[in-house]
């Protein structure tokens, strides 16, 4: 069994475009975090891949200016549902469901 990583690395920053196109392959337990006043997800929205399984990491983020955005699971389940709306998909249209994902807690609806 290995080591956790640590749970709070500040450099992992990366871009949600980024994050979004990682996500598939991170395992339970990591999250993207986002600045805090971060109110919508656009493709540049700065993100910190954390490993957030640890008690006292969202006060460690917090410290640093970092909220908590969303995990590696629901950013997987964002490219699946909007893979099963539409098939192939760009880049702008997964930022869009992971944006309205991340302000309405829903998936986006594509049928309407």
């Amino acid at each position: 069994m290995t080591d956790p990583p640590d749970a709070l690395d500040l450099t992992r920053v990366t871009t949600l475009v980024a994050a979004l196109n990682d996500a598939p392959a991170r395992a339970r337990g990591w999250s993207i975090y986002v600045p805090f006043g971060t109110e919508v997800l656009e493709p540049t929205t700065k993100c910190l891949w954390v490993f957030d399984l640890r008690e006292d990491v969202e006060a460690a983020a917090a410290n640093e200016g970092w909220r908590p955005g969303l995990m590696a699971s629901e950013l997987r389940q964002v490219r699946d549902n909007l893979g099963l709306q539409v098939g192939a998909f760009d880049p702008l249209q997964l930022v869009a469901a992971a944006d309205h994902y991340f302000r309405h807690d829903a998936f986006i609806d594509l049928s309407a």
